[in-house]
């Protein structure tokens, strides 16, 4: 039986005030939406290819 997924949510808290706080000013760059949304989708794919090679 094979499954159909229509929709997926997937949500996440950019913390601001974590590691990357303490760094200097400079150094420190802001948190992209567009970026993170990238990455978590890529990883998604990434977990979902594993699974799929089991």
């Amino acid at each position: 039986m094979p499954i159909i997924i229509h929709e997926i949510v997937i949500t996440t808290n950019i913390d601001r005030n974590g590691p990357s706080a303490t760094a200097p000013a400079q150094a420190a760059e802001p948190v992209s939406v567009e970026e993170v949304v990238k990455q978590t989708v890529e990883r998604v794919m990434e977990i979902l290819e594993e699974k799929k090679q089991r």
